[in-house]
């Protein structure tokens, strides 16, 4: 093709470099306002199958492409100009390569030559992501590049994030002025048809070899399955209840898993309990010949404590990751597999003896985890109020073709506590690295990819860090959003530990209460609003929120230490219940 020499070098090589985007397949992208990045946000803009949105915040961009990744699977650009608008990407960037989500970072630099020599707007950006993306190249300015080695160049970055070890990779791209072109007909899109076929997706079709797995396993009357947070397909949950038939072992599932929603296939094999179960003295006798795990480490570390300390010396700790990525903080793993988690299920069921009825070991876990879900219920029926109970009627309300994204800290911690199960299409969390900086905004990136209601429930201080992003939702329009704010005055998670009992030091260093409601704040930026005190209030809110026409807030007064109060006797009422169904 002839190349569009009329227009400015930096014009024409941001061109390329988003026409060989859109052609491997990216279809949405962040842009932040800037000078540098001129180019390359105005050739993203014209390129007619690229969805653009623009947001003034770098760091809230990166969440929100984080959130817009995690929906569809697919690679999200985030265009920045030079200088700290790339350093706040690094958040985002951290928590897509510990999730293993795709990002495309276009950062805008200042040449080369003028590192290092106190020009302003100028830092270091080669390597500003260190060990967090899986690639990055830095393209030089001054002429005009040639198409084919810019092409090659993007197209090598787009391999990095692509399965089975998917995550963020950074494009520096060098500009000098000028960034627009010479005249106005020059605001056309490199066109697909110009550049070639869509680039190919990368599939693992290899059938895993598990013949050294099976006697372990037929060998096994007492193992668990554990399935931690990940991004699996979506057959990935009828795959892993066949082979827990198969097995013989109950799944063991974390909130964010994708496990607890009812599938098409027998649920009964799924656990929700464990959380709970590890804090009575129902588990203590258990002991475990086996265990296979799927994904990150779980939320709960009681329920790491459990399947590591009772796994008898020289038993089989078998770990499936299609990446060859290692979650093995205590090296426990005794066989790492790096497979299609759906093959090896699939694969592994196929070679054991498939189970025709529930052992006693299956039934007794069965019975455990229905008497954690009837405490839970009973929960929202009690007095008084805690942020249990509302976790609880969060779930109980959410429609089944709703999105839930649940907060780090407390709220991820209180569906695991109550073995909550969701009927909602899908749960999402930022469990990579953990943080609370820009779950909002990731949240916000989910909805934008769906016509589904998209419920968010994270703590007062998450909200409070990421107030910038309720921006976005007015600048985009977001009717689908609904934001449950678990206000409990400070760091309500502190309370569970240690520290809390050192009451000269605790509030002024750790809770940090800060006083704050967050009615004026919601309207100002043109949210509904609602303030709930009662669990029957809070479903009718929340249903009348997802119903209606604009994006809503309800705020959920709690009580740090009377919600601490509350859980102990939650578990408490486990161990009671379980007592009395034995005697009967």
């Amino acid at each position: 093709m002839s190349t569009p020499t009329a227009n400015p070098p930096s014009f024409t090589n941001a061109q390329f470099i988003l026409s060989e985007l859109v052609r491997c397949g990216m279809r949405h992208c962040y842009a932040c306002p800037g000078s540098r990045s001129t180019s390359l946000v105005l050739c993203a803009w014209m390129e007619p199958l690229l969805d653009v949105a623009v947001h003034y915040d770098e760091r809230s961009a990166a969440f929100m492409a984080l959130g817009t990744a995690m929906a569809t699977r697919a690679p999200v650009g985030v265009i920045t100009t030079s200088g700290t608008a790339a350093a706040e990407l690094l958040p985002g960037v951290v928590e897509a390569y510990q999730s293993q989500v795709p990002l495309i970072l276009i950062t805008a630099d200042r040449p080369a030559h003028l590192r290092g020599t106190g020009s302003n707007q100028t830092i270091m950006q080669p390597g500003i992501y260190s060990s967090y993306v899986m690639a990055e190249r830095d393209l030089p300015a001054g002429g005009p590049m040639a198409e084919t080695s810019i092409r090659r160049a993007v197209s090598a970055l787009w391999d990095g994030t692509q399965e089975p070890n998917p995550g963020p990779v950074h494009l520096n791209v060098q500009l000098v002025k000028p960034f627009e072109p010479v005249h106005a007909a020059g605001l056309g899109p490199v066109t697909a048809a110009e550049t070639g076929p869509p680039h190919p997706v990368r599939e693992n079709s290899e059938t895993p070899r598990l013949d050294h797995l099976t006697p372990l396993l037929k060998a096994a009357r007492q193992g668990v399955i554990v399935v931690g947070p990940g991004r699996y397909p979506s057959e990935f949950r009828d795959a892993v209840t066949r082979l827990a038939h198969a097995a013989g072992m109950p799944i063991l599932a974390d909130p964010l898993s994708g496990c607890r929603r009812p599938s098409s296939g027998p649920t009964d094999m799924v656990i929700g309990g464990t959380d709970a179960l590890t804090q009575t003295a129902l588990l203590d006798d258990m002991r475990l010949d086996a265990v296979i795990r799927f994904g990150g480490l779980p939320v709960s570390l009681r329920k790491i404590d459990f399947y590591e300390r009772r796994l008898q010396a020289g038993a089989p700790h078998i770990y499936v990751n299609a990446s060859g990525r290692r979650h093995d903080e205590r090296g426990a793993v005794t066989h790492c597999m790096r497979c299609d988690p759906v093959r090896f299920c699939h694969t592994l069921a196929r070679q054991l003896d498939a189970a025709t009825e529930y052992s006693a070991w299956c039934q007794r876990w069965m019975r455990l985890d229905e008497s954690v879900r009837g405490a839970a219920r009973d929960a929202l029926r009690g007095d008084p109020l805690w942020d249990g109970g509302y976790a609880m009627a969060l779930v109980e309300a959410a429609p089944a073709e709703s999105v839930l994204m649940v907060g780090n800290s407390l709220p991820v911690r209180l569906l695991d506590l109550m073995s909550v199960g969701s009927r909602a299409r899908a749960v999402y969390g930022n469990r990579g690295a953990s943080g609370i900086d820009g779950l909002l905004a990731t949240a916000i990136g989910l909805a934008r990819t769906t016509d589904h209601p998209v419920i968010l429930m994270l703590g007062d201080l998450s909200l409070l860090h990421d107030i910038g992003s309720l921006a976005a939702v007015r600048q985009l329009a977001l009717r689908n959003l609904v934001i449950v704010v678990l206000n409990n005055n400070g760091g309500g998670i502190f309370e569970r530990l240690p520290v809390a009992a050192m009451d000269e030091v605790f509030e002024s260093l750790f809770a940090v209460p800060h006083g704050l409601r967050f009615r004026e704040l919601a309207q100002g930026f043109g949210l509904g609003y609602a303030d709930i005190e009662g669990y029957d209030r809070f479903q009718t809110a929340l249903r009348d929120a997802l119903d209606a026409p604009a994006s809503w807030l309800l705020e959920i007064q709690t009580n740090r230490r009377e919600d601490k109060r509350r859980a102990a006797e939650f578990v408490q009422s486990i161990q009671e219940r379980c007592e009395i169904e034995s005697q009967t």
